[in-house]
């Protein structure tokens, strides 16, 4: 007989496990903190090299983010045994 899967509530298609969890945890804190951070490119007008200051560390927030949400997909991939470990 096939075990039901439980599914996280606000994420229905993927499944409750500790490495899932782990990984759209640090995407909603990369995502929170590029809107933290979002006002300060706003207000402060350095530029450098013709760029504000701000831009490169936002970039580098939206980009984690969805580094970690292409993780925590792609590990449907592997079996629970080897994505959660022993």
């Amino acid at each position: 007989m096939r075990e039901a899967r439980q599914y996280m509530p606000h994420t229905p298609l993927l499944p409750m496990d500790r490495m899932i969890q782990i990984n759209l945890s640090m995407a909603l804190l990369r995502g929170a903190t590029f809107v933290v951070f979002a006002p300060a490119m706003i207000i402060d007008s350095r530029l450098l090299d013709g760029a504000p200051v701000w831009l490169k560390p936002q970039k580098f927030h939206l980009s984690l983010a969805l580094h970690f949400v292409t993780i925590a997909v792609l590990a449907q991939l592997l079996p629970s045994k080897v994505r959660n470990g022993p």
